[in-house]
């Protein structure tokens, strides 16, 4: 349960995975696949009763969506038993964005997340807050004329963030969104 990971920066190799800590495990296999993979791209065990771990790994740099599971596992004296696998969990780095000024607003562009169905497009006049969605589209690029109800002001600095969804079923999955990027 509560399985999770997020990259710290959308260039950076480090990888954070998260989950909800069981009372009786001893540790935990973790297995990251391609979307569409039949062979792990990245699995490992985390030794001890912890609840997250960070990779640094090159094997995940391309800007696509990836899948994750996690189980618990116990040793016993007939050696490790492993507990059932966790739901499936996507998960995709955050796209780099470019920032330019025109005369319609500020133009927002992006690489394509491969798997992403949509992006969401976040506008704040804060660095670390007040981030409100501007919209979403199926393009690698917008532009923003607001910011909340209020239109943009020159000169004045604002904070943007894009976010790749990718729906599973009923679920939708977003990339990290921990970085920002301005003008």
């Amino acid at each position: 349960k509560g399985v999770a990971a997020s990259f710290w920066s959308p260039t950076s190799e480090h990888l954070d995975l998260e989950w909800k800590q069981s009372n009786s495990a001893d540790g935990y296999q973790y297995q990251i696949y391609a979307v569409d993979g039949k062979k792990p791209l990245l699995s490992g065990k985390k030794e001890g009763n912890g609840n997250s771990t960070y990779l640094l790994t090159s094997k995940l740099k391309s800007l696509r969506f990836l899948k994750l599971r996690v189980r618990g596992c116990v040793d016993i004296t007939e050696g490790m038993k492993y507990g059932a696998w966790s739901d499936w969990v996507f998960f995709s780095r955050q796209p780099d964005v470019e920032t330019r000024n025109t005369k319609n607003g500020i133009k927002l562009t992006w690489d394509k997340v491969n798997g992403a169905g949509s992006y969401s497009v976040y506008i704040s006049s804060k660095r670390n807050a007040g981030y409100k969605k501007v919209k979403t589209t199926s393009k690698t690029a917008a532009i923003v004329k607001k910011c909340g109800k209020s239109n943009l002001i020159p000169g004045k600095q604002y904070y943007f963030m894009v976010v790749a969804n990718k729906k599973v079923g009923k679920r939708t999955f977003q990339s990290t969104r921990n970085y920002c990027f301005w003008i």
